[in-house]
């Protein structure tokens, strides 16, 4: 099964919202299939110019990504700023995760190139390395891939704010392959929320399945606050009840691998809190159904911060519908729920989890 690397238009920089160019996509690959989105590589090439006493450290460099969207027709699949994105690279793809760029030094104008990636197949963090892979369909029928720009006074930066961006682009890098039958993804999102406030875990789950969360406190230098003032945590649905800080990073790190340039680490150097994570070998089927908002508490002296979670949402109607009209398929079409076995087994016996697994479709008899 290859994977296929397809580059869009690059866009030039001007401080603003604005959506890529997705033509460049095809629909179905060489046999006929369906093309499926792997992961999205958004990657910013430019010059950044600082003054006398100014310098833009590693962590904060994906700043330079205000804000990353990516959209179906049923709403957000993707939405998080370029260091919330990192978080959730360097918590996948561990020491597989690209390392940051060097330092921007004070009074040059240094060439920069960053590759922030967004991320649809989780290799071991899932029942199939596949199973949260985007329809390429998914994204041109109404979806959307965009950035926000930065201002110059928005990069993170050390000693007083940057001079300049120049000679700079942003580009998509798409990574597909090409399905051999029709498949219903499990559909997941990443986003975040500000915290109502510090001590405050209230969380807006609304019936979805949460797979990882992390509290992020940005606004600093350095990738953001440092969540060192957080004492302990309490979330009484996951039967958590006043871990401290230091032992959820502790046996997080001692689950999941750091990156290979630790001062890269945002978990590592105390940026990013991980309250509820996946493990390695976890499958669809063993999330947490959370009905309504999850609810807990910090003790904590920090300033408040932003959620920044993953989690699994039932299949959407209007997507179901285009993927069947598009692969001639009517909707009396029979799901089945796609296993590790490479068996089939009927959606009904999986309950509420049924609408959120993988489902491959086929003719009805």
């Amino acid at each position: 099964m290859s994977l296929v690397r397809l580059r869009s238009n690059p866009i030039s920089y001007a401080a603003g919202r604005q959506a890529f160019q997705l033509n460049f996509l095809p629909r179905r690959g060489p046999r006929n299939g369906r093309m499926v989105v792997e992961k999205i590589w958004v990657e910013f090439s430019g010059t950044v110019t600082t003054p006398g006493g100014v310098t833009v450290v590693p962590r904060d460099i994906p700043t330079l990504f205000k804000l990353l969207e990516v959209r179906d027709a049923a709403g957000v699949r993707r939405n998080f700023t370029g260091v919330q994105a990192w978080i959730m690279g360097q918590h996948y793809l561990e020491r597989r995760m690209p390392d940051l760029p060097a330092t921007i030094p004070a009074a040059a104008g240094t060439a920069v190139t960053i590759r922030v990636p967004i991320l649809f197949r989780y290799d071991a963090h899932a029942f199939d390395l596949r199973d949260y892979c985007m329809p390429v369909d998914d994204l041109l029928d109404g979806g959307l891939v965009a950035i926000t720009m930065p201002a110059v006074s928005d990069i993170a930066s050390t000693g007083g704010a940057i001079t300049s961006i120049t000679a700079a682009t942003y580009q998509l890098i798409v990574e597909c392959r090409e399905d051999t039958d029709v498949q219903l993804y499990c559909r997941d999102a990443v986003d975040f929320i500000n915290q109502s406030a510090a001590a405050a875990l209230d969380l807006p789950v609304l019936d979805n399945a949460l797979i990882d969360l992390f509290l992020h406190i940005a606004g600093t230098v350095g990738g953001g606050a440092v969540v060192t003032t957080v004492t302990d945590c309490t979330v009484p649905a996951y039967r958590i009840d006043a871990l401290t800080r230091s032992q959820l990073k502790e046996l997080y790190l001692a689950e999941h691998d750091a990156p290979r340039v630790l001062a890269d680490g945002y978990v590592y150097n105390d940026v990013a809190l991980p309250i509820i994570t996946s493990q390695r070998d976890a499958k669809w089927k063993d999330h947490f159904r959370v009905e309504g908002s999850l609810i807990g508490r910090f003790t904590t002296s920090a300033a408040v911060g932003q959620f920044l979670f993953r989690y699994m949402t039932p299949k959407d109607p209007k997507i179901m519908g285009n993927t069947l009209a598009a692969n001639n398929l009517g909707r009396d079409a029979v799901p089945k729920v796609k296993t590790a076995g490479k068996s089939a087994a009927s959606v009904g016996p999986w309950g509420a989890l049924g609408a959120m697994a993988r489902w491959k479709l086929g003719r009805s008899a």
